[in-house]
């Protein structure tokens, strides 16, 4: 999974691969719903790491760390209720 930030500072996936042992591929509706996910608690994750750091390459660390662990449980996730 690689990510990048944006011109409007927000983190955006450029990619659906999670690199781990089984380079897992995420389908179009568990990409489609990672991503109204995000949309939906961008803020929140953002405002959690700003509590650990305030310098832009570290919080993209950790957003990117947060994102791959929750693309790890994504099954899970989908399965939770709104």
């Amino acid at each position: 999974m690689y990510l990048r930030r944006s011109s409007e500072k927000e983190v955006v996936i450029l990619a659906s691969r999670v690199d781990d042992c089984s380079c897992q591929q995420l389908s179009q509706k568990e990409q489609e719903f990672f991503e109204t996910l995000y949309q939906q608690y961008k803020h929140l994750m953002y405002s959690a790491a700003r509590q650990y750091t305030s310098a832009p390459d570290e919080l993209d660390e950790i957003m990117q760390d947060a994102v791959e662990r929750m693309l790890h449980k994504i099954e899970k996730l989908a399965t939770l209720p709104e």
